[in-house]
């Protein structure tokens, strides 16, 4: 029964990880985050339940203690009594249908960061997640595709013969299509350095240019500005992190970064 529960409680994990799949198309206007939300709330209060079962029954142990993790909880004590003190406590708390970002929504993301440190505890699972992560990028690009050609919307009333100007994928948002897609394209380009198979390096590599086209279609700019200084961040960091003898690599992650902000620049001016 304990195995059953525990398999029960990696289904609810990475169907949580499936949450930008969830789409109600022209059902709700301009609230289609908040079946996400739904959605992602019901399954990390599910796999809360199964993780105190299998704690009670001593299969699954406490987080281990770190500076991440002290410094993420830190950070919600910080926003909980930010929230409680602050003008409206009531709309802090809850949020709002169209955002679905409250306090509330919050602390389950809390719960599943905790979940995920808890129940993932080795490189492979590890890796699996981040894998489906990425790949969860695929559909929704493909639907941000479809868009542009006017074939499939979640836009209440679609986008003209002449197609959507700016893609929003299966958020209803472009805004929030922008942010997502920030983070997936920086995970992809992790993935295309931590793996060791060149098969997984290609796809990932790919991956990463494709959300970065995608990411240029949302016309985000917030997200473009985002993705140039993190960029230049990160691939300074590198340059001076590398041995000296790596003297091509050094030479190719600088002049990488500056070619990256100088198009975004570009774009954003």
């Amino acid at each position: 029964m304990l195995r059953v529960i525990k398999i029960l409680l990696y289904i609810a994990i990475f169907g949580a990880l499936a949450t930008p799949l969830v789409v109600t198309p022209n059902i709700l206007p301009y609230i289609s985050t908040f079946p996400q939300a739904m959605y992602f709330r019901m399954l990390v209060e599910i796999a809360l339940v199964m993780w105190a079962i299998l704690f009670f029954f001593k299969r699954v142990a406490l987080p281990s203690r770190s500076w991440v993790l002290g410094t993420t909880v830190l950070y919600f004590i910080v926003l909980t009594l930010t929230s409680i003190l602050g003008f409206n406590p009531a709309r802090s708390f809850w949020g709002t249908l169209s955002r679905a970002e409250g306090l509330f929504t919050l602390l389950h993301f809390l719960a599943f960061f905790l979940l995920l440190i808890s129940v993932l505890r080795t490189e492979a699972q590890w890796r699996w997640a981040l894998r489906v992560m990425a790949f969860i990028s695929v559909p929704i690009g493909v639907v941000a595709i479809l868009q542009t050609f006017n074939i499939f919307t979640l836009l209440p009333g679609g986008c003209g013969e002449a197609g959507c100007a700016r893609v929003n994928g299966t958020f209803g948002n472009t805004g929030f299509y922008g942010g997502y897609l920030v983070m997936i394209i920086f995970l992809a380009v992790f993935l295309t350095v931590y793996e060791t198979k060149k098969v997984w390096q290609w796809c990932f590599g790919f991956l990463a240019l494709a959300n970065l086209v995608l990411l240029l279609m949302t016309g985000t700019r917030a997200g473009w500005v985002a993705v140039a200084v993190s960029s230049v961040f990160l691939g300074s960091s590198w340059f001076f992190l590398l041995p000296a003898a790596a003297r091509k690599k050094r030479l190719f992650l600088l002049g990488g970064s500056l070619t990256m902000l100088l198009i975004f620049l570009g774009l954003y001016l």
